[in-house]
């Protein structure tokens, strides 16, 4: 399981699903996606991961790693701790999304 504490949290009014989010802060791509995602007001999580301390950051990919896939590409979206998406595709998020 994820290290909450570690996530930042936006209130969006769409909230029926558990959204998280895992980005680069230098990635246009991250920036894209967790801006359609406020735009849009779906409730998320949230972190940078090049911003967390090492050790920090490697036990978040490793534990992704381990649930989801061995290849991570950023941003990623976690739905529901039981499926994920990657790059940012609007049309495809938006369907995944509901």
């Amino acid at each position: 399981m994820m290290d909450t504490s570690i996530f930042t949290r936006f209130e969006g009014s769409k909230s029926d699903k558990d959204l998280v989010f895992l980005g680069l802060s230098t990635c246009g791509f991250c920036k894209r996606a967790k801006a359609f995602l406020e735009e849009e007001d779906y409730a998320f999580s949230f972190v940078d991961i090049d911003k967390l301390d090492r050790d920090v950051r490697m036990s978040l990919k490793d534990d992704v790693k381990k649930r989801f896939t061995p290849d991570i590409l950023y941003p990623m979206l976690i739905i529901d701790d039981a499926d994920f998406l990657t790059g940012f595709k609007k049309d495809h998020w938006l369907e995944k999304l509901g």
